[in-house]
């Protein structure tokens, strides 16, 4: 959340501190960083603030051996081993919930790394070892299959209607057809496959991952979660709405002001020659005015 408020007679602006909370859209976001302009015109005081849910990056899970977990147990192995760093209970709002529907199970050893990095950020993190999605509610969250409350909707965003904008952005960076995965037992699994879309020459990886102990069914696992992520380029659409307050399109514009990252949508353009479904990965609204700005 970014909010800046002009330097007020009344002082409101002086409520704008680091750690201080803004609650917006009914979700709170902690203040991380403050600047302030003072000068012939410019009296603002600008604030930067992360959900709720990134409170949990101050805390630290020093040695978690997580082993056969579901995704609601890996969960709770990773909260039973953090760090009790306020034995007083002199802080507030680490009082956290959470929840997960995937049934499949998966390994992983964390020490010395924050809850948010073992859920989402390490390479065998929950998200990167059981391919869930996560969703947050100010002290809840969970992570799903699909992420919790994500719908399919079946209208299109067409270009020069609701669209004032549309960007495509195709990226072979990480693109490979042929994957090598090795274990630190002696153990390999490999696939590759022939693209028929445009395509120059092989490209090849080789990979080195470290297991407790022996374990082949991981170790194909893994490799295959990764070559799903690489065997195509990543395609990415950014689209900038109209404002249709004023149009009869405005009943439409309400429904689109409620997709939602995890959404499917479809996106078309007769320039571009696309009539594609994509899943929202990232949303830009008006906090103020509840509009929404942008859609990725």
């Amino acid at each position: 959340l970014t909010l800046t408020h002009p330097v007020d007679a009344e002082g409101k602006w002086r409520h704008l501190l680091e750690w201080n909370i803004i609650k917006a859209g009914g979700q709170l976001f902690r203040i991380y960083n403050k600047s302030t302009t003072i000068s012939l015109g410019n009296r603002l005081r600008t604030v930067r603030a992360r959900h709720i849910f990134y409170d949990l990056n101050a805390k630290m899970v020093l040695d978690a051996d997580i082993k056969k977990k579901d995704g609601y147990d890996f969960i709770k192995s990773i909260f039973e081993n953090i760090m009790d760093d306020d034995p007083g209970h002199n802080y507030l709002f680490y009082n956290f919930s959470y929840d997960s529907d995937i049934t499949d199970t998966a390994d992983a050893v964390y020490k010395n790394i924050t809850p948010v990095a073992a859920l989402m950020g390490e390479d065998n993190s929950l998200i990167n070892r059981l391919k869930g999605e996560l969703y947050r509610d100010n002290f809840y969250f969970s992570v799903n299959r699909k992420k919790e409350k994500a719908v399919t909707h079946e209208q299109k965003i067409r270009y020069g209607i609701e669209m004032i904008e549309i960007s495509e952005e195709v990226d072979y960076s990480d693109f490979v057809t042929n994957v090598r995965f090795y274990d630190n037992h002696g153990n390999g699994w490999g696939v590759s496959y022939t693209p028929t879309t445009r395509f120059v020459h092989n490209v090849t990886r080789v990979f080195y991952v470290t297991y407790p102990e022996p374990n082949y069914e991981q170790l194909v696992k893994d490799g295959q979660d990764y070559f799903g992520t690489v065997w195509r380029p990543k395609v990415t659409y950014t689209v900038r709405f109209a404002n249709l307050r004023d149009t009869e399109l405005y009943r439409d514009y309400i429904q689109m002001k409620n997709w939602n990252v995890g959404d499917t949508v479809t996106i078309y353009s007769e320039e571009l020659d696309i009539d594609t479904e994509q899943k929202v990965m990232r949303k830009v609204t008006d906090a103020l005015t509840g509009e929404t700005i942008e859609i990725v």
